[in-house]
C-alpha cells in the first residue's frame, strides 16, 4: 500500500496506519471530518450548497492549453515519459510526476476480469438475482463508508488522480463551436431534453469528471441500440432494408462499448449511486429513442448529433486542463485492444468517399493522453455520421464510410416484373425447352 501511494505521490497513510485509523473509536472530529470528505465528493448536493457548509481547498489552476489534436500529417513526440520501476522518496512530491510504475506490474488499473458485468451468461432470473445480491451489498458498503465505518475510496482510481473539469468551461466551448459551425436545428422537445441532460450532468458529477464520462458513454451506446433495433423491426416487416447502414450503427456501438470499458478501468463505476442512474436512465434513454426513431428517423438522428458534440466537447476541455498529468500516466491495457490490437470494425464507422477506404489512422498509444485524444477523434467522427444520417433522410444523400455505401431510393416500390423482364425469360425458358426436347 505505501509502495503504491509514493509511487503515485498521493497524500495516503500507510496501510497498517490506515487500518489503525479506520478500526479506532469514531470521534466527533473524524465523522466531521468523513461528512465534509462527503459532501465534497457527491453528486446529491450542488456545488454552491457544498462550498457554503465548507471552506474550499486552494483551487488548482488548470494549465491554459489548446485542443490541438495530431493528424495523419503531423509528427507524433515518440518521446513517451520513461516508466521504471524506481520509487520516489519523497511522498509529498508533484502529482505531475504521477506514473512511474509499469502499470502491468502495479495493477493500478481495474482490469476486465475484475468486472462485475463479465460473468457466466445464464437465464434472466439467475443474472437479475446475481446484480442484486452484488448490488445490495455495494450498497451497504456505500453506506459505511458514509458513516466513517469503512475507508472512503479516496485512494484508489479515480478519486485519487485528481483530474479536473469545469463545466462552465465545458459550454462556452459547445457556444463557441455552435458560433463557428452552426447549431444543429432541432425540435424544441429534442432540444429541452438535451439541455436537462446536460444541467443533470452538471449538476450530479461536478467535480468528478471520470464517473461522468461514465456515465456518458453508458448512454452513448442506447442510441446505436435503438437504431439497430427499429432497423430490425421495420426489415422484419418488410418495409425497410439497409445492411450497410445496420453494420455502421453495430460498429459505433463497439466503439462505445471499448470507450466505456476504458472509463471502467480507471474507476468511473465504482459508486453505487453513479451506476444505478446510469442503468436506469439509459434504459429510458433507449425508449425514448425507439419512439422518436419511429416517429422521426431524422430528428433522433439530430438528438444522438448533438449530444456526441457535447461529449467531444467535454474531452477536448478535458484533455487541456489535465494533458500534463494524462501524459504522465500509463494506458490502460484495454486501450490498446482495441487501437493497437483488435482493430476489426474500427474503420466501419469512419466516412470516406466513394468506394474508397477512410484515410487510414492507426492509434499509436503511450500514455493515457493518447487514449483520450483518440476518444475524441472518435467522437467527433460519430457526429459526422449522425449528420450524414439526417442527411441521408431528410434530402436522399448517399454517404460512404470504408468504401461501402449508404443509400436508398425516393421511388415507389414494385415487386411485379417489368414486362421486358418477363420477355427475357420467356425467351430463355423456350430456348432451353427446346434444347430438352431434342
Amino acid at each position: 500500500m505505501k509502495h503504491w501511494c509514493n509511487t503515485l505521490h498521493l497524500h495516503c497513510l500507510d496501510s497498517s496506519e490506515a487500518d489503525k485509523t479506520f478500526s479506532s473509536s469514531i470521534s466527533p472530529k473524524f465523522l466531521r471530518s468523513t461528512l465534509r470528505y462527503f459532501l465534497q465528493h457527491s453528486a446529491v448536493f450542488p456545488h454552491h450548497f457544498r462550498s457554503s457548509l465548507f471552506a474550499p481547498a486552494s483551487p488548482r489552476t488548470a494549465p491554459s492549453f489548446t485542443c490541438t489534436l495530431l493528424d495523419d500529417t503531423t509528427s507524433r513526440d515518440t518521446n513517451a515519459p520513461e516508466i521504471t520501476d524506481e520509487t520516489p522518496s519523497d511522498p509529498e512530491h508533484s502529482v505531475q510526476q504521477v506514473s512511474r510504475l509499469r502499470s502491468e506490474h502495479l495493477n493500478a488499473f481495474f482490469d476486465a476480469d475484475e468486472s462485475m458485468y463479465q460473468v457466466r451468461l445464464a437465464n434472466v432470473f439467475s443474472l437479475a438475482l446475481q446484480n442484486f445480491v452484488v448490488e445490495l451489498s455495494e450498497l451497504q458498503t456505500g453506506f459505511r463508508r458514509l458513516v466513517g465505518l469503512d475507508s472512503p475510496l479516496r485512494y484508489t482510481p479515480p478519486d485519487c488522480l485528481n483530474f479536473i473539469l469545469d463545466d462552465a468551461t465545458v459550454a462556452n466551448r459547445e457556444r463557441e463551436r455552435e458560433n463557428r459551425d452552426g447549431k444543429v436545428e432541432t425540435g424544441w422537445f429534442v432540444r429541452k431534453v438535451y439541455d436537462v441532460t446536460c444541467a443533470g450532468l452538471d449538476l450530479l458529477f461536478d467535480g468528478r469528471p471520470i464517473p461522468r464520462f461514465w456515465m456518458l458513454e453508458t448512454v452513448a451506446r442506447m442510441p446505436y441500440f435503438a437504431y439497430s433495433s427499429c432497423l430490425h423491426l421495420l426489415s422484419t416487416l418488410g418495409w425497410y432494408r439497409s445492411p450497410t447502414l445496420m453494420n455502421m450503427h453495430h460498429a459505433e456501438e463497439l466503439n462505445e462499448a471499448y470507450h466505456l470499458a476504458v472509463m471502467e478501468s480507471l474507476g468511473g463505476d465504482k459508486q453505487w449511486r453513479d451506476r444505478f442512474l446510469a442503468f436506469h436512465a439509459s434504459l429510458v434513454y433507449y425508449w425514448f429513442l425507439v419512439i422518436l426513431f419511429l416517429f422521426s428517423p431524422a430528428e433522433s438522428y439530430r438528438f444522438s448529433q448533438i449530444l456526441e458534440a457535447h461529449a467531444a466537447d467535454s474531452y477536448c476541455e478535458f484533455i487541456d486542463a489535465n494533458r500534463d498529468l494524462l501524459r504522465s500516466l500509463p494506458a490502460p491495457e484495454v486501450s490498446h485492444e482495441y487501437y493497437s490490437e483488435f482493430m476489426y470494425y474500427f474503420y466501419e464507422f469512419q466516412l470516406s468517399d466513394e468506394k474508397q477506404p477512410p484515410p487510414e489512422r492507426r492509434p499509436e498509444i503511450f500514455s493515457l493522453l493518447d487514449v483520450f485524444e483518440n476518444i475524441l477523434l472518435d467522437e467527433r467522427e460519430h457526429t459526422r455520421t449522425m449528420s450524414a444520417c439526417t442527411d441521408f433522410i431528410e434530402n436522399g444523400n448517399k454517404f460512404h464510410y470504408n468504401g461501402k455505401a449508404v443509400s436508398g431510393s425516393s421511388r415507389r416500390p414494385n415487386v411485379i416484373p417489368s414486362q421486358k423482364r418477363e420477355q427475357f425469360w420467356r425467351k430463355w425458358a423456350g430456348v432451353h425447352n427446346k434444347r430438352d426436347r431434342g
